[in-house]
């Protein structure tokens, strides 16, 4: 593989899918951050709101009510849209692309030997993304 081609793949997808799994990751931490912390204020302000506010009216007992559903809404949805579980599958994902490149920089590891270390390299990356 000639210098420019690796370039061109550096430029257009290495460093393109680097990148979004970065973002990717960030994004789907701070959702599951703030859905969590939501879920953990608001379940503990309800019953504080029970004892504190009168209950006799029917308003304050929507209130309630609605709160609590929203409790259970954002942890249905944090556990079907699993934004834990992607933040560290992405996050790995960019991290394991990252240590490649530094292998490949530092002839270390497979790269040692590598005939072709520049499709040993693409090889690998392209394998780390389609997992």
């Amino acid at each position: 593989m000639n210098q420019k081609s690796f370039d061109d793949y550096l430029k257009s997808r290495y460093e393109k899918q680097v990148a979004w799994y970065s973002n990717k990751s960030a994004l789907n931490k701070r959702w599951f951050l703030g859905v969590s912390i939501y879920i953990v204020i608001i379940s503990t302000v309800v019953p504080i709101l029970t004892l504190v506010l009168d209950t006799s009216f029917l308003a304050t007992k929507l209130f309630i009510a609605v709160l609590s559903t929203t409790v259970a809404i954002a942890a249905g949805i944090n556990s079907l849209l699993k934004f834990q579980d992607n933040w560290i599958s992405y996050r790995t994902t960019s991290e394991t692309l990252k240590k490649e490149r530094s292998f490949f920089l530092g002839h270390v590891g497979d790269y040692a030997q590598a005939s072709d270390k520049e499709a040993l390299f693409i090889e690998r990356v392209e394998a780390t993304i389609s997992r």
